[in-house]
């Protein structure tokens, strides 16, 4: 709906959201992109990026789960190798951008 445009920014900031009674909500709307936002608003990564390779490995586009990673930092390098291990094997120049990129972390 029209009303929906604003979740994404809210969930981008600091918030008080309480993940069990979000995800449900989100989820029952497909606000699937919301909900990795949400759970990376609360430090979820790992949920946030079994989320999307579960969504990676049924539509074999894997641009949000690389998109993800390079936004984590160096403290999280066990799941970024962890995750971009799936990515390498089924697009291994995606996955290698995310170490090939100009920006530090």
């Amino acid at each position: 709906t029209q009303s929906t445009w604003v979740i994404g920014p809210f969930l981008r900031r600091p918030n008080t959201c309480d993940v069990a009674r979000c995800e449900p909500a989100l989820a029952a709307a497909s606000l699937w992109s919301e909900l990795v936002e949400l759970y990376r608003a609360k430090g979820l990564h790992r949920q946030a990026l079994e989320f999307l390779a579960e969504r990676a490995a049924k539509s074999h586009s894997y641009d949000a789960t690389i998109n993800y990673l390079g936004r984590l930092t160096k403290a999280d390098l066990p799941l970024i190798l962890q995750y971009t291990i799936p990515v390498l094997r089924a697009a291994p120049d995606l996955a290698l951008s995310l170490f090939t990129r100009d920006e530090e972390n």
